[in-house]
């Protein structure tokens, strides 16, 4: 399986629509290299890639980029396998971890980690645990090993 992780910049306070906006083209330039290749990174055929090879699991596909990324990937003529917060909560790893038993069974050929959270104030999870690091850093832990 591959795993594409998306990482994004804070937006600027200066111009963050802007920062915002690039951000958001860079991660689906990225997405398409991902399963088209292109002259660029000269992907070979072989890594790349088919719709045939299986679902594409998108978690933050709420909103934002996560969401942009599962209507390109549709556009595309792949399945994916959304995750979002309607789905279930990266800040509970008893629930990251059982939505990801039943993610794996749908036999996903690529996990995108596009989930996050920038807290503005300390938060703790259920499991007690700063809430940026474990839906940042933990739960997509968690969630890329059991898939």
């Amino acid at each position: 399986m591959k795993i594409f992780f998306v990482l994004c910049v804070a937006a600027s306070a200066l111009n963050p629509t802007y920062f915002v906006e690039r951000s958001a083209e860079d991660v689906l330039r990225g997405a398409r290299r991902l399963v088209e290749g292109d002259q660029l990174s000269q992907l070979p055929l072989s890594r790349r890639l088919s719709p045939d090879a299986g679902p594409i699991c998108v978690t933050g596909a709420d909103g934002g980029i996560g969401k942009e990324i599962v209507r390109v990937f549709e556009d595309l003529g792949y399945e994916v396998i959304p995750c979002g917060r309607s789905q279930f909560d990266l800040g509970n790893l008893e629930e990251t971890a059982f939505a990801a038993e039943e993610i794996s069974e749908k036999e996903p050929s690529a996990l995108v980690l596009n989930a996050g959270v920038w807290p503005s104030f300390l938060e703790y999870s259920d499991d007690e645990l700063e809430i940026g690091f474990q839906v940042n850093h933990l739960s997509q832990y968690l969630l890329s090993k059991i898939i």
